[in-house]
Formats: structure tokens, sequence, C-alpha cells
């Protein structure tokens, strides 16, 4: 009996193994396409905040010549679900 337990045991032990060398092959390309991802997010980041900082100062002007934004309620609404969202991340 203690032959075939441990053929069992070690039988099982291989079978973990193939799962976790399995496992590794699989979760490696994901984390490297977080990565590429996170990346991305920082860069995209970044160009929003240039192209923000550009429209506050043309808005100025705009405004001065009597131009109204017809997309700020809009744009209130989206920029709270993305502060939402980064709140959730962060904490996470």
């Amino acid at each position: 009996m203690d032959e075939k337990v441990r053929e069992i045991i070690e039988d099982i032990e291989e079978k973990a193994e193939e799962i976790s060398s399995h496992i590794v092959k699989v979760i490696e390309p994901l984390l490297s396409k977080i990565k590429e991802l996170e990346s991305l997010i920082i860069h995209q980041t970044d160009y929003i905040k240039l192209l923000t900082d550009e429209l506050d100062e043309v808005c100025v002007l705009a405004s001065t010549h009597g131009w109204k934004s017809t997309r700020y309620e809009e744009g209130k609404r989206l920029r709270k679900l993305i502060e939402k969202e980064n709140n959730e991340n962060v904490s996470k």
C-alpha cells in the first residue's frame, strides 16, 4: 500500500509541476501586455493633460470673443467617471 501511495504522490507532484509550468507560460505574456497597456495609459494621460492645458488657454481667448461650450456638462460627467475609476484603481 505504501508503494501505491508513493506512486500517487509522485504522479500528483509531476502533474502539479506540469500545470505550474503551463500557468507560467500563460501568465507571462499577459503580464507583459498589462505593462504595455499601463505604459500606453501613462502616455495617453500625459497627452490628454497637454491637450487640456492647450485648450484651457484657447478657451479663455475664444470666450472673450463670445464662444460658449456646448460640451461642458458632458465633459464634467466624463471627468467624474474617470476620477471615480482612478480612485477605485488606486485604492486596490
